[in-house]
């Protein structure tokens, strides 16, 4: 039996499990949204500088260092890992990705990359 498995878009540049920044926005987010810490703990993290922010494919969480370090309060931090672990729960970039094959978006609207 094979086992699927993903291959990064990025290299790890930044061991974001190192980070107190991050260790603690997870902690924080383990006691305000639990099953979304455990959905964080299955997505591995990558920290780089390739993307401008963060973002995620369904598979892993990419996350700018000096962004996510360099953001004003522990709970931002914390907004920015609910709402990447979300993406990956709600499956949106599997769901885009049957709409630009398709070339429709929702409901059969011309698809657009930038407005999904």
């Amino acid at each position: 039996m094979s086992k699927f498995h993903a291959i990064p878009h990025f290299d790890n540049e930044v061991d974001m499990y190192c980070s107190k920044a991050f260790a603690k926005a997870a902690i924080m987010l383990q006691v305000k949204a639990p099953a979304m810490h455990s959905l964080l703990c299955i997505l591995p993290v990558i920290g780089t500088r390739r993307v401008p922010t963060a973002g995620t494919d369904g598979f892993f969480v990419y996350i700018n260092p000096e962004f996510f370090i360099g953001l004003e309060s522990d709970e931002l931090r914390v907004s920015v890992l609910y709402h990447e672990v979300m993406h990956a729960a709600l499956r949106h970039p599997l769901r885009g990705k049957h709409y630009q094959e398709r070339g429709a978006g929702p409901g059969g609207t011309q698809w657009d990359h930038y407005t999904y």
